[in-house]
């Protein structure tokens, strides 16, 4: 509808006669004096004219039976972990389409200045597993038809944690914030569904590394460093957190906001499940699979719920990439066999 504003305004603007005079010298430019430019004026005008009767019977539909109706408007769940997350909440920049009433800052999981990082990671837990058992039963019992909005300025592991507790069990939208300067939508978040597919995929050569003294029959932990938007030294992973063995999946151009599309995400992440599930045979002794991600959190969350399948009930072990130290300081945890879903190790 903007667009075709646009485009009435530019057709009227010069559809008038323009004269400038300066002493003796006159310019004057009248676009009905040629019936070209008369012509595409006129039907500047009626395009733009068309293109916002559209544009208002479409967004009559979409307030009538569309996502922005009361009965298909999505639940906001915003889940912020980074100090340094001043991003707007999802319902406010799409509240057409987002309902504003429902989950707003029950996921806001930041490390309080005088807190540790035990207690910190305590109560992380505690927020995550109160969401699992009340927040998130609650909505799948009472309103099971309505999507979810997941948006998230967070942790890698608190991004894949909630993606898991959700995924698979309702329809998810996801959305990401965009921090990269270069792209014209910075500071905002953006819709994956409607992000551009920019390509972007998991290389062929996948390298799997097994420790020297290890046979696949001895890997009882093994882990994988998804990179995405950043290198990250798997043989360093593997063995700063004593593993067995680490397969290395990565894309050919890193970059931060290289991977917002819903398309590129969803074939990355059917990519993943078919090498583990083709891998995961070759380890009969396996226990725990360890993952450390370099990505756009909404890529993390989709990830996320990917791993809730009936098939990969083994231990897994989200770790945090400190980047600057270049270790692994903490990870939580998903125990199939605990009633205690969400836990957290330190190293």
């Amino acid at each position: 509808m903007m667009a075709s504003l646009k485009l009435i305004l530019l057709t009227i603007g010069v559809s008038f006669v323009v004269n400038v005079t300066y002493e003796d010298f006159s310019i004057i430019i009248d676009p009905n004096n040629s019936l070209i430019a008369s012509m595409l004026t006129n039907i500047g005008y009626i395009l733009g004219i068309m293109m916002f009767f559209i544009g208002c019977c479409i967004e009559v539909y979409e307030r009538i039976n569309g996502e922005a109706s009361s009965s298909k408007r999505s639940k906001s769940i915003d889940l912020r972990s980074l100090n340094n997350s001043p991003a707007p909440k999802l319902c406010d920049q799409f509240e057409a389409i987002i309902d504003q009433a429902g989950l707003h800052d029950d996921l806001y999981l930041e490390q309080k200045s005088n807190e540790s990082i035990t207690d910190w990671l305590k109560q992380t837990c505690h927020q995550l597993l109160n969401f699992k058992l009340n927040k998130l039963s609650n909505m799948n019992t009472h309103e099971p038809m309505k999507p979810l909005a997941l948006g998230s300025l967070a942790h890698v592991p608190q991004c894949f944690v909630l993606g898991f507790l959700v995924g698979n069990r309702r329809l998810v939208n996801y959305y990401c914030w965009n921090r990269d300067n270069k792209r014209p939508q910075k500071s905002k978040w953006v819709d994956t569904r409607d992000a551009r597919d920019r390509g972007v995929r998991l290389k062929d050569e996948i390298t799997l590394t097994v420790k020297d003294d290890k046979e696949a029959t001895d890997v009882i932990k093994w882990g994988l460093s998804i990179e995405i938007s950043f290198d990250n030294d798997h043989v360093k992973f593997m063995d700063d957190v004593g593993l067995d063995a680490v397969s290395k999946l990565e894309v050919d151009n890193k970059d931060i906001g290289n991977l917002f599309s819903e398309v590129a995400q969803v074939e990355i992440v059917s990519s993943i499940r078919n090498y583990i599930n083709s891998t995961i045979p070759s380890f009969p002794n396996l226990e725990e699979i360890h993952l450390t991600i370099t990505g756009q959190a909404s890529f993390i969350m989709r990830l996320g719920g990917e791993f809730d399948q009936n098939h990969f009930q083994f231990v897994k072990k989200i770790h945090h990439f400190e980047r600057k130290s270049q270790s692994y300081p903490w990870c939580l945890v998903l125990d199939p066999t605990s009633n205690s879903s969400v836990q957290f190790e330190e190293q």
